[in-house]
């Protein structure tokens, strides 16, 4: 049963493990991930923090 498994996991994994190389490794993959994420949410993470300081200098008795 294990070997069976191992058997259909093992093409997964290394298809995983080549696309990983292919990109250029974890510093590849961060930077990938960087890109996707600031596309997708790049304005709503400058809106949060516009809106982070704006709340801090409230706080803090700035404003």
């Amino acid at each position: 049963m294990y070997i069976n498994a191992d058997n259909v996991l093992t093409p997964f994994l290394s298809g995983i493990a080549d696309a990983i190389d292919a990109m250029g490794g974890l510093n590849g993959i961060l930077a990938s991930t960087a890109l996707l994420i600031n596309g997708i949410y790049g304005n709503k993470i400058a809106e949060s923090m516009r809106s982070m300081v704006a709340n801090i200098k409230v706080l803090s008795g700035l404003e």
